[in-house]
């Protein structure tokens, strides 16, 4: 398994994974917001097929850093 990092957008891989998840399977709303397009996202590889996703970001305002939008294919 190897792990790439995107720092230009959320990625289609990360985009599949979470509509799936997210959206599909656990029927959130709004899974998709603004800090996709800042965060650092980090997409899990079984050979050539994405598995796992997650993002990463620093909140200004609360001075922190936040890890979300973990996510596993079934």
């Amino acid at each position: 398994m190897t792990i790439k990092t995107y720092t230009n957008g959320c990625p289609d891989e990360a985009m599949y994974i979470r509509q799936t998840v997210f959206v599909d399977e656990q029927k959130f709303v709004d899974e998709f917001d603004d800090v996709d397009d800042y965060a650092a996202h980090f997409v899990l590889f079984d050979g050539d097929n994405p598995v796992g996703c997650a993002r990463a970001f620093f909140d200004e305002k609360e001075k922190a850093h936040h890890i979300g939008r973990v996510a596993i294919l079934k």
